[in-house]
């Protein structure tokens, strides 16, 4: 599993860091690494990862708590409906999340599942709600 992360491979890395979160044999527990490979899986559009990534960030697991990049990447990750934001996220903090949202874009994009959601196009150019 590790040689497949380390080889670029999205499903691997999430599987490695949540090895690394768990009781895994020959695997030391490590909230750090393991949100580190979380984060590059979810760089690679893996919903699974994004929404981990944003659970970590959001009680600060392995990481800088941040709840408004905690939304950001659950809004990424989101395939169907939304999840509403904490309550302890301002309705500011909402914004800069959506905004967030909308600026990340991988190479080809914004993904088409989160699209609608954000306001973006498929041609990629940003409407804002806010």
């Amino acid at each position: 599993m590790q040689r497949r992360a380390e080889s670029g491979d999205p499903e691997a890395m999430m599987h490695w860091a949540m090895a690394h979160m768990m009781p895994t044999p020959g695997v030391p527990q490590n909230p750090a690494k393991a949100f580190q490979w979380a984060m590059r899986a979810a760089e690679r559009e893996l919903p699974d990862a994004q929404l981990m990534v944003g659970s970590l960030l959001s009680t600060g697991t392995g990481t800088t708590r941040d709840l408004v990049r905690s939304y950001m990447w659950t809004l990424l990750g989101s395939t169907g409906q939304v999840k509403a934001p904490p309550d302890e996220l301002s309705p500011q903090g909402v914004a800069q999340a959506y905004k967030l949202a909308r600026e990340w874009q991988p190479a080809n994009g914004v993904p088409k599942r989160v699209r609608s959601f954000l306001g973006t196009g498929s041609g990629g150019s940003t409407h804002s709600q806010f």
